[in-house]
């Protein structure tokens, strides 16, 4: 399982119950809210909602007046505000389809906890939500909203550039990241208009989710290329095309630790046209066809006329060019499309694939987060080479989206 999935709280909270049965030591709290500073005798609210029919488990940061005062999550204006877009953004019914909770479940005054307390709380208090989970269906997705329920879930990375991004939870249940809707309420009229109309979205992407989840299967139009025939009849079509997007599947983050001239790339990716693509297998040690039949190839494909296209030019080029491809005609580079829309420097720019997938494509759950792709090398070649080819797929797409928007503008 990846690194990022093995940091967060929620696997300290899984651990610990798989080991439940162990007799606690003196030592231990027995009970979650021991130590916390809000554990003054104050109410707690408790997650409400029925886990048979839960479509969704729809998590928040902590509780406001109105919460403590009816004992129940997301019924004071933010409530309201969040059960209303779900009506009028989702098929879901918020009374019987949404299994409400909080991170943390007691009231803290302005200013009364400081930023590290706050996190200090949150690892406490998530085992509440955290022990819940693991009795409702393990399908039902979590929807978190802001930036607490991410930071317990896997303590890294912020809610503006994770949003409507699916991930993955060490039970396999899957993690839907939105805003949350008291910062629309904070904020100014003309802020607030512009976070409604994306939290709004993210909604309609996640409705859209939900009513499209299926187990993923390779497209048909997706080709691994297994065989030389099949390798000089690909050649053909991708020297042919106007258009031709690649991707890298590398071994590592940096090319010069590698020798130089030496092919080390694992595999590439093609794509000439929405929704199809091919995929070769090169330096990987299960590929079907000999280096020194697909990589003379690559380079014949690379130098030729096609205008050449990649979700982040810098880094393809860049290995390329360490390993002595040639690339000519290059002029399609998503993130700096994705730059000039976004009016920043190209530095301050964090968009990913997954970032530019869900924004342009509605694309919000990538099918090979399961996948550390670290260590790429140890995987199956029929998945590495489907990694490329969905990635090179993708980026072909949002690459015609960006182009007509930047037109447009």
């Amino acid at each position: 399982m990846p690194d990022l999935f093995q940091k967060g709280f929620f696997v300290e909270e899984i651990s610990r119950r798989i080991k439940a049965g162990r007799k606690a030591k003196a030592s231990e709290p027995t009970s979650p809210c021991e130590g916390c500073p809000l554990n003054d005798g104050r109410p707690k609210v408790s997650s409400f909602g029925n886990p048979d029919t839960a479509r969704i488990v729809f998590v928040g940061e902590k509780p406001g007046r109105a919460e403590v005062k009816h004992g129940r999550p997301f019924v004071g204006e933010t409530g309201q505000l969040t059960r209303m877009t779900l009506r009028q953004e989702t098929s879901l019914d918020p009374e019987g389809e949404v299994y409400w909770g909080n991170i943390i479940r007691c009231l803290a005054e302005p200013d009364e906890l400081t930023e590290v307390q706050e996190k200090q709380v949150a690892k406490r208090c998530g085992a509440y939500i955290a022990s819940e989970l693991l009795g409702i269906r393990p399908d039902v997705p979590v929807v978190g909203a802001g930036n607490v329920p991410l930071g317990y879930f896997f303590r890294e990375g912020g809610i503006t550039g994770e949003r409507a991004v699916v991930r993955l939870l060490p039970d396999g249940r899957r993690y839907f990241p939105v805003f949350h809707p008291a910062y629309l309420l904070k904020e100014e009229e003309a802020e607030r208009a512009a976070r409604e109309r994306i939290f709004r979205a993210d909604l309609r992407r996640l409705d859209r989710w939900l009513a499209q989840r299926a187990v993923w299967t390779m497209p048909a139009s997706y080709h691994f290329v297994t065989t030389e025939k099949m390798l000089r009849e690909v050649e053909k079509r991708l020297l042919a095309a106007t258009d031709l997007f690649f991707d890298f599947e590398t071994p590592g983050l940096h090319p010069w630790s590698f020798p130089r001239g030496e092919p080390r790339l694992i595999a590439v990716g093609f794509s000439v046209a929405p929704g199809e693509a091919w995929g070769i297998a090169l330096a990987h040690p299960e590929a079907p066809l000999p280096l020194d039949l697909t990589w003379p190839m690559l380079k014949r494909v690379m130098a030729g006329p096609s205008w050449k296209g990649a979700l982040k030019g810098q880094h393809d080029l860049h290995w390329g060019g360490w390993f002595g491809l040639e690339v000519t005609n290059f002029c399609g580079d998503a993130m700096l499309a994705a730059t000039l829309l976004a009016d920043k420097p190209y530095t301050e720019i964090k968009s990913n694939l997954l970032r530019l997938a869900a924004d342009w494509l509605w694309e919000v759950e990538y099918p090979w987060l399961h996948i550390d792709k670290a260590r790429m090398m140890e995987h199956p070649v029929e998945t590495v080479v489907g990694i490329a080819m969905t990635d090179v797929d993708w980026e072909f797409r949002i690459h015609r989206e960006l182009l007509k928007a930047l037109a447009a503008r």
